[in-house]
């Protein structure tokens, strides 16, 4: 730990850990309220890896207070969420370091210290099974592909580059399990259902095209890979918090709720999110993906103000006239550009609405049109818009 407040909780809860037996599963003491998230975050991580790699080190100590913390946390959670207790017990859900908490167990046996002893008598750890000897930690942090991972190409046989890939298709399948967890919590109820039939399509389709045989698992690896990343970029909640709690001091994300219709088939739900350039709520990045497994989308998004510098207002519009809207020009409400001419034209014609243009990976275009209930508070606090694609697909948001 690293502020003496902190110090203070963990040891506190910590003495009383000692003093009192070991209870079974179903007498867990009631957990009121959570340990202050930097009783968690960073310290599990950091001085698990410190501690790890020297046991002699001052590291251990408060590597096991950032543990006894994570457990109260686990607590927490499961006691009001019980049927997550699987996921809460195999997936790195609290989104810092790489160690699962069989991992964490492991340690703690190995510093073997009274209070090591008494936080391994605590839930969760004492329901974990004990680790296989030689136990490693996971190759990649949750939220994010390991850095500097092992190229499997570049191993010398058929068999180390196919041991290479299983390995790096076990850690992305353990992300991948901790982004599905992350989402499902982090996900308004409406959308739950709608995340829950794009997963099991994607593992639909996945089966189906990484069939058994040579290749297979380079191709799991690479689809869970790619949906991992989608996962990031569709589940990237942030916003302004509770009521009363100060604004995160990062960028704002968030999920807007989107309606797609292909050039030929039904409707349906996609996400569609984005994240803020810094705290402004004037510009950032869009990222949507049309169906399961379809072309991905990625661009920039822009509130026209009569503030807004010329050049940004110059990018938009050139994104929003090229030749590849020709298709949209039979619409009724097609040209959105019909009205301005000149960049002067078009800002004006916009002002006050958030306009996006994004590229897709298979070479369409997408030009967006959002009128925010708000302008100033941003794309969180709710509104309407349409995008158009130049295939002729076409979405509505409503958020």
């Amino acid at each position: 730990m690293h502020h003496p407040l902190l110090r203070a909780f963990v040891r506190l809860t910590l003495l009383s850990a000692l003093a009192a037996p070991a209870a079974s599963d179903e007498q867990d003491p009631f957990v009121d309220s959570p340990p202050p998230p930097e009783a968690v975050c960073p310290a599990i991580a950091d001085d698990y890896t410190l501690c790890r790699a020297d046991p002699m080190s001052g590291n251990c100590g408060d590597f096991v207070a950032a543990a006894h913390a994570l457990g109260r946390l686990y607590l927490f959670n499961v006691q009001r969420q019980p049927e997550r207790e699987g996921v809460l017990k195999t997936t790195v859900w609290w989104q810092c370091g790489s160690a699962t908490l069989a991992e964490l167990k492991a340690l703690l046996l190995r510093i073997d210290s009274d209070a090591a002893r008494a936080v391994l008598a605590e839930s969760p750890y004492r329901s974990i099974p004990a680790p296989s000897a030689g136990a490693t930690p996971s190759a990649a942090a949750p939220g994010r592909e390991a850095r500097g991972a092992v190229d499997c190409s570049a191993t010398l046989s058929p068999t180390e580059r196919d041991a290479c890939e299983q390995r790096a298709l076990a850690a992305a399948r353990t992300r991948h399990q901790s982004e599905v967890a992350r989402c499902q919590a982090t996900l308004p109820s409406f959308l739950r259902e709608q995340f829950a039939t794009a997963e099991a399509a994607w593992q639909t389709d996945q089966s189906n095209e990484c069939e058994p045989g040579d290749g297979a698992t380079r191709c799991l690896l690479e689809s869970t890979q790619q949906r991992n990343r989608d996962l990031a970029h569709e589940c990237g909640f942030g916003g302004s918090g509770e009521a009363g709690e100060p604004m995160p001091k990062g960028p704002r994300t968030g999920m807007l709720p989107a309606r797609w219709k292909p050039p030929e088939g039904a409707v349906q739900e996609v996400p569609f999110s984005f994240e803020s350039l810094g705290r402004d709520t004037v510009r950032g990045r869009m990222h949507t993906t049309l169906g399961s497994g379809g072309e991905r989308f990625e661009g920039d998004y822009l509130r026209i103000q009569q503030s807004t510098k010329g050049d940004l207002v110059t990018a938009m519009s050139v994104g929003w006239s090229g030749p590849e809207w020709q298709l949209w020009k039979h619409d009724a409400d097609g040209d959105w550009t019909q009205e301005g001419v000149s960049v002067g034209e078009f800002a004006h014609f916009y002002t006050g609405k958030v306009l996006a243009t994004l590229r897709g990976d298979r070479g369409h275009a997408m030009r967006c049109q959002l009128t925010l209930k708000d302008p100033e508070g941003g794309l969180l606090d709710g509104g309407t818009g349409r995008c158009q694609v130049t295939d002729g697909g076409s979405l509505t948001l409503d958020f």
